[in-house]
Order: C-alpha cells, then sequence, then structure tokens
C-alpha cells in the first residue's frame, strides 16, 4: 500500500535512534534506568509547523500514517525547519524508532 501523493499525509517523517536504547529498544526498554531516561515515544517538530498546528512542547499528539498511528510527545525545536518541494512548503518531523511496540508500565500492548 502506497500513500505517495496523499493529502491525508502531508508530513515527511524520518526515524533515528536515541542514545538510551538499543536499537528497536527491545532488551532496554525493559532496564528501568533506561527507561527513566528516555519513558516514551516522541515526536520531534519544528517551530513553524507546531505554530501551524497549536502544538505545544510537551502535548501528547496523534501521529498517524497509512500504516497506523501512535501517540507522542511533541518535542518542539528549531531543528526541524520547513522545506520547498516544487514550490510547495512541507514540514518533517523526527520519531526515534526504539518505541516499536509499548513502553512497559506506561501502555497496554495490542491485543491479536
Amino acid at each position: 500500500m502506497y500513500a505517495t501523493c496523499d493529502t491525508r499525509y502531508p508530513y515527511v517523517a524520518t526515524t533515528y535512534r536515541v542514545t538510551e536504547h538499543w536499537q528497536t529498544g527491545v532488551l532496554s526498554r525493559n532496564v528501568p534506568w533506561l527507561l527513566e531516561l528516555q519513558p516514551r515515544q516522541f515526536v520531534e517538530m519544528g517551530l513553524d509547523l507546531a505554530k501551524e498546528k497549536k502544538i505545544r512542547n510537551g502535548d501528547t499528539v496523534e501521529v498517524s500514517s497509512a500504516r497506523g498511528k501512535i501517540e507522542a510527545v511533541a518535542v518542539v525545536t528549531p531543528r526541524f525547519r520547513p522545506f520547498k518541494v516544487a514550490g510547495s512548503t512541507v514540514h518533517g518531523v523526527g520519531l526515534p524508532w526504539c518505541f516499536g511496540w509499548f513502553t512497559p508500565g506506561w501502555a497496554t500492548p495490542p491485543t491479536c
């Protein structure tokens, strides 16, 4: 399933790692002191996008794609700036990929 040029998903997302969790976090998210350092999923976004969507640093937001949706804590930062693609402004966001399942003690895992 491709969702390119789908107006329901107007932003570009990138993923990255955080030093507190190893790979997808399967091993490190069960270590209490590492979980305390980086307790839950966050989404990093630029000042312009946050202002446009009326999102403040620390707000809980929903991030969705054609594959599904998650809740994340907003981290508003000047590190992410909008860019131009074919004359249109495109906003990007960043998410660490170490929260691909659930955070122990914070959320209930999905049932199959």
